[in-house]
């Protein structure tokens, strides 16, 4: 029978062949960039290990002789000295820590009708929203409506005008306001350590509490019910929008600023109206991680360890909303690191997969070997491909784990280096399992009449050796280990094989 000729093009088949080298190229890049991330989170590490060898406990007492060291100490907040100046309406709320703003405008928004294989056409109306909506005015002249076979409803009677859609819109959203600084001590007496607005935006929000707002509205703007006046009801169309309202804890409060200024129980909202939601939070205790500096009252900085080993140094320093020793916040510090490469981690995992997926590109070649059952086989080889991947992938994975822990924490690095080794034991093992060996069984020999040469036919182990014939040609390597590259490997016929051959030629003749 004549060939079956192939439906894959030349230049499909050239870039098949040239997929187990660019693997082959990535794996050295992903292994630095494994060793690399891996390597920074055991820097991290150890120098959380010997921040805590280092640690100076304070109480909640600023002592000289700690000046220039690694103290953690765990005071009562003085709320008394805490006052916050909200960047939306500038009204100032006394003992909160921050305030959470948020700002929503009653604007104009768009919504789009399509027909398949027709026309498009827009409708607009006013709603509250803290988002500041995006209008093309172009489509101002496309309103649904204008033509009787526009998909959308009839919305000529509301249509903005430029004006209406230049509206300043700065200032929407949710924003967060600071206290300048509050003093750290027991109540009534001389504050012993500090925290200004930056170590205040560098603090956690664990054990954080809402704290009662109980000031006049400020100047320009009306206090707002939750329940809001029917005849404007801002308040039920933002729980609508965003439902930020209902979720809203108890002491917040909500101001309403009107565009004209006019601000009555019968007055409709209006296009420019804005309404602002105010929450403040407190704590009862702050703990803290730093190095003492020279102030009074007491303030802290980052502490550098780590300078004499071949990482590099780490700066340390936590302010966390809440009593806790420091232990768990040095806790708190490796769990944090820890998230923040798991996701490198997962990453070079999945690229090491793939890339070994890459390198055992060639065994895609299984239906042009096989016509009736290629596909079948191409499935087969593809999951077996997958399978060996994903552990060679997680062998690598793990191989660079121990190369970054060996030097810092030999205990950790054996076990990285003993699951890489699992792994890749179970992925050879695996493709051995899958590839049978070649034996007398291997290979059939039939005659054909008319021309009484004896025709190799796929028999047992047939279909993987004429893959591993297919990797030899992409790749250049001798698998099949017979001195030759891409040749079928034919195994030598017995003195009874052969007795057999020549008494069927010579019959035949």
């Amino acid at each position: 029978a004549p060939p079956r000729s192939s439906s894959v093009s030349p230049h499909t088949m050239s870039f098949q062949k040239l997929l187990p080298w660019i693997g082959i190229l990535l794996l050295p890049a992903i292994f630095y960039l494994a060793l690399a991330g891996e390597g920074a989170f055991v820097c991290n590490s150890t120098a959380f290990d010997e921040g805590k060898a280092l640690i100076v406990e304070s109480g909640c007492e600023l002592d000289g002789e700690n000046l220039g060291a690694l103290v953690h100490f765990n005071c009562p907040v003085q709320l008394d000295t805490a006052a916050v100046t909200e960047s939306v309406t500038g009204a100032t709320i006394r003992g909160a820590l921050t305030v959470t703003s948020t700002v929503q405008m009653m604007l104009w928004t768009e919504r789009s009708y399509h027909e398949v294989g027709g026309a498009t056409c827009f409708c607009y109306n006013t709603t509250w929203t803290s988002m500041v909506p995006r209008i093309d005015q172009n489509h101002l002249h496309h309103i649904c409506g204008d033509n009787e076979h526009d998909p959308g409803p009839d919305c000529r009677d509301a249509v903005p005008t430029s004006e209406e859609l230049s509206l300043d819109t700065s200032g929407l959203g949710i924003s967060h306001s600071y206290a300048e600084r509050v003093g750290l001590g027991l109540a009534g007496e001389p504050a012993q350590f500090e925290l200004n607005k930056e170590k205040l935006l560098q603090m956690t929000n664990m054990g954080l509490r809402t704290a009662p707002i109980d000031i006049p509205p400020p100047a320009g703007w009306w206090t707002q019910s939750k329940q809001g006046a029917q005849s404007i009801d801002p308040l039920g169309r933002l729980v609508g929008q965003m439902g930020k309202m209902e979720q809203a804890e108890e002491g917040a409060v909500h101001f309403y600023k009107p565009v004209d200024g006019v601000f009555t129980s019968s007055r409709p909202a209006k296009l420019g109206d804005i309404t602002v939601m105010m929450q403040a939070y407190t704590a009862e205790n702050v703990s803290a991680i730093g190095k003492q500096v020279n102030s009074s009252p007491g303030t802290t900085e980052p502490y550098e360890v780590g300078k004499n080993n071949s990482c590099g140094h780490v700066s340390l320093e936590l302010y966390m909303s809440q009593a806790l020793p420091a232990t768990a916040m040095f806790e708190f510090l490796l769990a944090h690191v820890n998230a923040m490469f798991m996701q490198l981690r997962v990453e070079c995992l999945l690229l090491f997969f793939v890339a070994f997926v890459m390198i055992g590109g060639p065994l895609s070649g299984a239906p042009e070997i096989m016509p009736s059952v290629g596909a079948y086989f191409a499935g087969v080889s593809k999951c077996s491909v997958a399978f060996a991947a994903a552990f060679f992938a997680l062998g690598l994975w793990n191989f660079a784990g121990a190369m970054a822990w060996l030097s810092h924490n030999p205990t950790v690095g054996d076990e990285h280096l003993g699951g890489a080794m699992w792994c890749f034991l179970i992925g050879i093992i695996w493709l051995r399992w899958s590839r049978p060996k070649h034996g007398v069984a291997s290979r059939a020999f039939s005659y054909e009449s008319d021309t009484n040469k004896p025709k190799e036919t796929v028999g047992e182990g047939g279909f993987f050796s004429s893959v591993m014939n297919k990797i030899e040609s992409a790749t250049g390597l001798d698998i099949n280990g017979n001195g030759s590259v891409g040749r079928p490997t034919v195994p030598r016929p017995t003195q009874k094989q052969l007795k057999a051959i020549k008494d069927r030629a010579a019959a035949m003749v």
